[in-house]
């Protein structure tokens, strides 16, 4: 996650509530455009793909943890398995998204 300091260092101006505020938009911006990314790419190849191509875009123990995530929704929630990939891939996203570090 950027710190205070970098985005202060980035935009060179603004008070920590307002470089708080931006910061928490980029991540969200960050997280729509993942997700259209997602939903694209999985128009163009077919069911599963987009998850398999998620997954290749997180570290590996992220990965691991995304897969067995699906496999638990998918079996405890009654979800279908398309919808438990989305459901797992987004938590674990949202899980380590604090673990980000600056550039």
């Amino acid at each position: 996650m950027l710190s205070l300091e970098r985005c202060r260092e980035i935009v060179g101006r603004g008070s920590d509530a307002e470089l708080d505020l931006a910061r928490e938009q980029l991540y969200a911006l960050a997280d729509v455009v993942i997700h259209a990314f997602v939903e694209h790419r999985a128009s163009e190849q077919g069911p599963g793909a987009e998850f398999a191509d998620a997954l290749k875009l997180l570290p590996c123990e992220h990965a691991d943890d995304a897969t067995e995530r699906a496999a638990i929704i998918e079996f405890e929630a009654g979800r279908n398995w398309d919808e438990a990939e989305r459901q797992a891939i987004l938590a674990v996203v949202g899980r380590h998204r604090g673990e980000r570090e600056e550039p």
